[in-house]
């Protein structure tokens, strides 16, 4: 049974990604579909476009959903291009880093990125393996070569309040 200090709680991070990797998978799905329906549409001053889309992933790594997700994010995204028979080899990121005014927010925000960044380390080295991840129905993988065509890291600034 739920507590009142309990209920109405969400998962945080990580947890709300794993809870919700359906409803992001279909999202993924659902935008990159759009975007190849929208080359087959396409007329008039809108070029048509005869190659697969670059899908660039924008993720925060100073905490967050973003900086315990990388790997996962990334190979999800592989699998639904996969499974609309399009190439991978158009995926790319650009990693968002900034840090609060308040000290322990700071620390906090620099070890989020820190861990982030050696995980994108691990993922981006050529003998890499994932371990998968069955809540995703992502399954363990081996090296498949280049994971990421680009990969940019955006430090937005330091003392940043929330609303900046």
């Amino acid at each position: 049974p739920k507590s009142q200090q309990t209920e109405g709680l969400r998962p945080l991070g990580r947890l709300a990604f794993i809870d919700h990797g359906n409803q992001i998978r279909a999202a993924i799905r659902e935008a990159i579909e759009s975007v190849m329906d929208a080359q087959k549409d396409s007329v008039g001053t809108v070029p048509r476009l005869n190659s697969p889309p670059h899908v660039v992933l924008i993720q925060s790594i100073s905490g967050g959903t973003g900086s315990g997700s990388l790997t996962d994010i990334v190979h999800l995204t592989r699998s639904v291009l996969r499974e609309l028979k399009l190439p991978a080899n158009g995926l790319s990121a650009v990693l968002l880093h900034s840090t609060s005014p308040k000290p322990a927010q700071k620390e906090i925000a620099r070890a989020n990125a820190y861990a982030s960044l050696l995980e994108l380390n691990h993922l981006l080295h050529p003998n890499a393996s994932y371990p998968g991840e069955p809540l995703l129905h992502l399954e363990p993988l081996v090296s498949q070569g280049e994971l990421l065509r680009d990969c940019y890291v955006v430090h937005l600034g330091d003392d940043l309040a929330q609303e900046d």
